[in-house]
């Protein structure tokens, strides 16, 4: 667990598996909701954001990706572990130092790296987990959050509504927040039948304002964003988003 969710009346919740360094609109999710819980044991998926992102470096998009040991779409992804010995996990630290050096705010996001890029063995929910919260704590944003693992594991095997409506109701949840990929998977009729308001968070992206960073959306990984902007005018983003 990550911090114990504190008991809230009615709150919102969102139920997200923890990606690897999540673009601003992930962030924007968790500051929608009142209680965020990493879906920790799903199963894990080879393509997708659980271990990849993008960072801008020699003016172009540049891959990044968690090396991992036994990766299988069998296995939970709280059962895969990062491969932190690998040359290519503290490759990805110099990629990142590599893209973001001149930036405005190296010398302040160099050392979160070093905190998210310590060798330790942990599974790769663990450490997008840890990633997620220690960018928050950079921030100075709140983030209560719970693992589905530790919450409700009880419902693990439940179709896929179901468990997300069983997990709202056992944090007392009346809204359950999803991001707009949910539309062509949720029916609203399903959650509202169970007493659970159905909402999908349509994320604001903004521009970079930035002169190395002009004009481009703030569509990457959030390293993209922090890099460029101190917290404070990362907060103002965070909270600037819609409901479609």
């Amino acid at each position: 667990m990550i911090d114990s969710a504190e008991t809230l009346k009615n709150p919102r919740v969102a139920i997200m598996q923890p990606y690897f360094l999540p673009y601003i609109g992930y962030f924007q999710l968790i500051c929608a909701s009142d209680v965020f819980v990493f879906y920790d044991d799903v199963h894990f998926i080879k393509k997708g954001w659980l271990r990849r992102n993008r960072i801008w470096s020699n003016s172009q998009e540049l891959l990044i990706s968690l090396p991992c040991k036994g990766a299988s779409q069998n296995k939970l992804i709280n059962e895969v572990l990062v491969d932190t010995s690998h040359a290519s996990f503290q490759g990805i630290r110099t990629s990142i130092e590599h893209a973001y050096r001149k930036s405005p705010q190296w010398q302040h996001v160099s050392q979160l790296l070093d905190d998210i890029f310590h060798e330790r063995v942990c599974s790769i929910s663990e450490f997008n987990e840890r990633s997620i919260k220690a960018v928050m704590d950079y921030l100075g944003m709140p983030l209560n959050a719970v693992k589905s693992s530790e919450l409700a594991p009880e419902t693990r095997g439940m179709p896929r509504a179901e468990r997300l409506i069983a997990i709202s109701k056992k944090l007392n949840g009346t809204t359950y927040i999803n991001m707009p990929g949910g539309k062509a998977l949720y029916e609203p009729k399903i959650f509202e039948s169970a007493s659970v308001a159905l909402k999908f968070l349509k994320p604001r992206i903004p521009n970079h304002t930035a002169p190395q960073a002009k004009g481009r959306a703030m569509n990457m990984s959030i390293i993209d964003a922090i890099m460029h902007y101190p917290p404070a005018e990362i907060n103002v983003h965070l909270n600037n988003f819609e409901y479609d």
